[in-house]
């Protein structure tokens, strides 16, 4: 008798990309074709994907700039917003460039 073979990452999907925070906000990389970028304002900014995963993605932002750090990232389905703030004091935001990596499914089922 067959059975299917299932596994809880079938159609996995992976996003570089990289966010030039500074001047105007731009987004660049291997996959910058598939999202869009919205700078909300100093040190915030929404990655909006263009096809929106079946479960919230996993995602790992990490500062470019020296100056600043990544302060808090918010995954959703259909995007993720992340924020900046200064080294010095940790709380002030501040513009800065960084890369995201994001890991979803386009699956809901975990089997």
């Amino acid at each position: 008798m067959k059975r299917p073979v299932e596994s809880n990452q079938r159609k996995m999907r992976m996003l570089a990309l990289i966010v030039d925070g500074t001047g105007t906000a731009a987004l660049s990389g291997p996959d910058s074709n598939q999202a869009t970028l919205t700078d909300n304002g100093t040190g915030d900014y929404t990655i909006t994907f263009d096809k929106a995963f079946a479960q919230v993605p996993v995602c790992t932002p990490v500062a470019l700039t020296a100056d600043c750090n990544v302060d808090t990232f918010v995954p959703a389905v259909g995007s993720v917003q992340v924020t900046l703030v200064d080294n010095t004091d940790g709380t002030s935001a501040k513009d800065g460039d960084f890369h995201i990596l994001i890991v979803g499914a386009d699956t809901t089922s975990k089997y």
